[in-house]
């Protein structure tokens, strides 16, 4: 366990780097978050209803095609 220890801590921060000023803006792309904003969940939720034909929520049954 002692020698697995530094081991696993320099596997650790091996993949550590510093991330320069005008690098910021790149790892704080949208796409790098956990979870979407509202807005952005209910398109991706409505285009996933619409390729799998599912029913609209207004009752109306989704044809698969988006216009629905």
């Amino acid at each position: 366990m002692t020698r697995l220890l530094p081991l696993v801590l320099l596997c650790a921060l091996a993949g550590c780097a510093p991330v320069r000023a005008w690098e910021r803006g790149a790892h704080a792309h949208r796409c790098h978050r956990w979870e979407p904003s509202p807005v952005e969940r209910g398109l991706r939720q409505h285009a996933l209803d619409v390729r799998e034909g599912k029913p609209a929520t207004g009752g109306a049954a989704g044809s698969g095609c988006g216009c629905g």
